[in-house]
C-alpha cells in the first residue's frame, strides 16, 4: 500500500526476439519530505550527467565519474558495490 510521502520505483523489463531491455522510473507519492525529494532530484540529475558523457571514445569510468562528481558536489556518495546489469541479448 502506497502512503503519502512514499517514493516508489517501477523497473520494467521487456524481452522481444531474444533482446532484453528495461526502463526504470521513480515517482514521489504525495508530500515527500524535502530531504528525500532533494535526493531523488539529485539522482535524476546525476543520471543525465552520465548519459551526456556517453560518446565515441568515452570509457565506462567517464560515465561513473560524471555521476559520482555530481553526487559529491551535492553532498551525497555513490554505492561502489552495486554492479547493475547490461542490456541486449544477456
Amino acid at each position: 500500500v502506497l502512503r503519502d510521502g512514499d517514493i516508489v520505483n517501477f523497473d520494467i523489463t521487456l524481452e522481444k526476439n531474444g533482446y532484453i531491455a528495461d526502463s526504470s522510473k521513480t515517482y514521489l507519492v504525495g508530500n515527500v519530505n524535502p530531504a528525500a525529494r532533494r535526493l531523488v532530484h539529485t539522482a535524476y540529475e546525476a543520471m543525465w550527467m552520465g548519459i551526456r558523457t556517453v560518446r565515441a571514445g568515452a570509457r565506462l569510468g567517464d560515465i561513473g565519474w560524471a555521476i559520482e562528481r555530481h553526487a559529491k558536489r551535492n553532498g551525497y556518495s555513490v554505492v561502489r558495490e552495486y554492479c547493475g546489469h547490461g542490456i541486449g541479448r544477456e
